[in-house]
């Protein structure tokens, strides 16, 4: 994206680039670029503020190694395939410290660096959410039975 047209036309600029001084146009396209970076870093951190992801993770942190059953090829084939276009989900299942969070969370980022809002959920926050959902008291009720 180094055309100065290109550059005003993606941030909706009215300015068209011939009115501006050939000069200038360097030093304007230097600072549409910038602009451009900085609303796509700021839609980044809003989309995971919103996501449920505590810490950015990525598949490149991933020790593959650790656990040979899990495929980085079958995991970079879904990855690289059309599925958040499709709006297919992801359910990961396993025992406890194999990685499925981190691999769900590494795939969500790579989601919202390429614009798109996902939502990360373990399987126990999903369940209490349902069960909030059904009886908004039950929780409040068993906590008070604890104690």
């Amino acid at each position: 994206m180094n055309n100065l047209e290109t550059l005003l036309q993606a941030l909706d600029c009215k300015t068209p680039a011939e009115e501006i001084a050939t000069d200038q146009r360097e030093t304007v396209a230097g600072f549409l670029k910038m602009e451009i970076e900085y609303r796509r870093q700021h839609k980044i951190k809003r989309l995971l503020r919103l996501s449920g992801i505590k810490r950015v993770k990525t598949l490149d942190q991933f020790d593959w190694h650790f656990n040979p059953k899990i495929s980085k090829e079958d995991i970079m084939t879904f990855v690289n395939s059309p599925w958040i276009e499709n709006a297919f989900n992801l359910v990961l299942i396993g025992d406890t410290g194999l990685g499925k969070s981190h691999i769900a969370e590494a795939i969500c980022y790579e989601a919202m660096l390429k614009g798109y809002s996902t939502a990360f959920i373990t399987a126990f926050d999903l369940v209490s959410r349902v069960q909030k959902a059904f009886n908004p008291s039950s929780s409040i009720d068993y906590y008070a039975k604890v104690r």
